[in-house]
């Protein structure tokens, strides 16, 4: 059987539909980009989880946000009106939620933020590295103005409450929870040892916010203290999560880290929840990683 040979110059129907197929598809894909960028980079979620300590404890809800850099008035909803809608019995703040290249005008919006979420619930501020840069190149005592806002600073200190006659201790720090180039003598001797030993001393709850989320995990650390649920940022989700896979490489945490998003049981008795934040990098925009605020109810 005799095949007619194609004209020159014209495309076959067969290729044709090929052609037609392929270009439906990456413009699917580019429109599938674009609006998971715009959604990566302002549309807030808010994620929760339901964390049983095993203590039985009742409803105790925590509103946890961290890394917003600056962002708190460029997201779809408002974060304040967001975290309101929880209702929370306890705020806690992560850190960084200025840059540390943050103008006056940056760290007063800050501050009226902070002042607002007072306004919903008790709020309990950790600092970040943003924060600590800050003041290290500036001088201004960033935290001190939080306490002024109505926030109270878990900087290596804790607080003992009371939510609905139940015993809660919350505390924080931005210092590893582990022996760090040091001999073991100067480890137990150090602030922070004796911090960690004073506030895992009590039978309440403990709810300990320190801002990077290897300060607890690095070597295991978190066997050698009795916390109940810590929580983290920093990582910001790993800024660009490959679906069905997650963060590809974080430079604190290699590749594939295992503790950048999400809620881990670390050990039977402590629970890690890492939020991905509102901040993104000077260089990246976020993708498949939305802002979050992150809520936990406590059992």
């Amino acid at each position: 059987m005799k095949k007619r040979c194609a004209e020159k110059g014209v495309i076959s129907p067969k290729r044709l539909g090929l052609y037609t197929i392929a270009a439906a598809l990456l413009m699917l894909v580019l429109v599938y980009i674009c609006v998971d960028i715009y959604r990566s980079n302002f549309v807030l979620k808010i994620t929760e989880y339901d964390i049983d300590t095993g203590k039985g404890y009742d409803g105790i809800r925590v509103v946890f946000i961290s890394d917003v850099h600056s962002r708190q008035n460029s997201l779809s909803q408002d974060p304040v009106e967001a975290a309101a809608e929880q209702k929370p019995d306890i705020i806690a703040l992560g850190g960084d939620m200025v840059t540390v290249t943050a103008s006056e005008e940056d760290v007063e919006r800050m501050l009226e933020f902070v002042r607002r979420l007072t306004e919903i619930a008790p709020v309990y501020y950790a600092a970040g590295n943003h924060e600590i840069k800050y003041f290290e190149n500036t001088g201004d005592d960033i935290l001190e103005r939080v306490k002024s806002a109505g926030a109270h600073v878990i900087e290596t200190e804790y607080y003992d409450i009371s939510v609905r006659g139940q015993a809660v201790r919350i505390g924080g720090s931005y210092n590893h929870t582990f022996i760090q180039k040091m001999t073991y003598e100067r480890w137990i001797n150090s602030n922070t040892y004796k911090f960690l030993s004073d506030y895992t001393n009590t039978d309440g709850l403990k709810l300990y916010v320190c801002h990077r989320p290897g300060s607890i995990t690095f070597k295991s650390s978190y066997d050698n203290w009795d916390i109940d649920v810590a929580m983290s940022g920093h990582c910001h989700g790993g800024l660009i999560r490959v679906p069905f896979v997650g963060s590809l490489y974080l430079p604190e945490y290699g590749w594939f880290p295992e503790h950048d998003c999400g809620c881990y049981k670390l050990n039977d008795e402590t629970t890690l929840v890492v939020t991905s934040g509102f901040g993104w990098h000077e260089t990246f925009l976020r993708f498949n990683n939305p802002p979050e605020i992150c809520v936990l109810n406590i059992t």
